[in-house]
């Protein structure tokens, strides 16, 4: 945390913890799947746009405002089209 505020890598933990309702310490790093601090600085310099991957069982989706969506991993296997608007 920097000057108090909450991280994007921290609220990335955060948010996966309560949609899978799992203490953050029974997931699994975030640096197994995404450098942090590469993530933090990342959205922290950007206008606009979004950073999307995949944690600990879910679709992560960070945009430049900070905010954080966590959805339900989706896989798309061969011959799998994804529904429109995905």
């Amino acid at each position: 945390m920097v000057g108090g505020e909450l991280q994007v890598s921290e609220g990335v933990v955060r948010a996966v913890a309560r949609r899978t309702h799992r203490d953050e310490t029974e997931l699994p790093p975030l640096y197994d799947q995404i450098d942090p601090g590469a993530l933090d600085s990342l959205i922290n310099g950007m206008t606009d746009g979004e950073v999307s991957f995949a944690y600990a069982g879910c679709d992560i989706t960070v945009g430049s405002d900070g905010s954080v969506h966590v959805g339900d991993r989706r896989t798309v296997g061969p011959g799998s089209v994804p529904a429109s608007g995905d």
